[in-house]
């Protein structure tokens, strides 16, 4: 679980650096003269590409997590409960119930991320089609205010995930310390 987290934690972090990566370029780089939308637009279709490749490939880590999760406090509540010595067992039973309340938080914030990917995606989706159709018509007068406009909510997603992978990060360290412990 704490691998599976990891590596969850690491597409979270790839899908932020992409996008603050095309949040820099929106705000530096695209200058919108014709002689460069052809460039804008293959940044932009790349970006988006990229971006969508990493977000699919995060929500498959989480559903991994999810499931390891569900099957790792399936057998320790099964095992725990075979446990005679009575102390023994509560004691096994009260860390079960707190490593699931630490991830049910983590994985409520994951699925809290994971609600804002999409409609960001869109976003950024329907501005490659935008620029794809302005650079077909040239007409680009237009394009910077509504690349621009796209900003805060790349910014509100990055905010998002960095609060994610922090609280991801915690719950790994909190199962790493008790793997320690035996």
């Amino acid at each position: 679980l704490v691998s599976e987290l990891a590596k969850t934690n690491d597409e979270q972090d790839g899908l932020k650096k992409q996008l603050a990566g095309t949040l820099q370029r929106i705000r530096t780089q695209y200058r919108f003269d014709e002689g460069s939308v052809g460039k804008t637009y293959d940044s932009l279709s790349s970006d988006y590409q990229e971006a969508d490749r990493r977000s699919k490939a995060l929500h498959e880590r989480v559903d991994a997590v999810r499931h390891i999760a569900e099957d790792l406090f399936r057998e320790w509540k099964r095992e725990a409960n075979q446990i005679d010595d009575a102390p023994m067992r509560n004691t096994s039973l009260s860390n079960l119930e707190r490593s699931q309340a630490h991830f049910a938080a983590t994985s409520a914030q994951l699925a809290e991320v994971e609600k804002k990917i999409q409609p960001v995606m869109k976003q950024m989706q329907n501005h490659v089609y935008f620029l794809k159709h302005e650079l077909n018509a040239r007409a680009v007068g237009s394009l910077e205010s509504k690349l621009k406009s796209m900003a805060p909510e790349i910014e509100q997603l990055i905010r998002s995930l960095e609060q994610s992978i922090g609280t991801a990060k915690e719950f790994e360290k909190d199962m790493a310390q008790k793997s320690a412990q035996g």
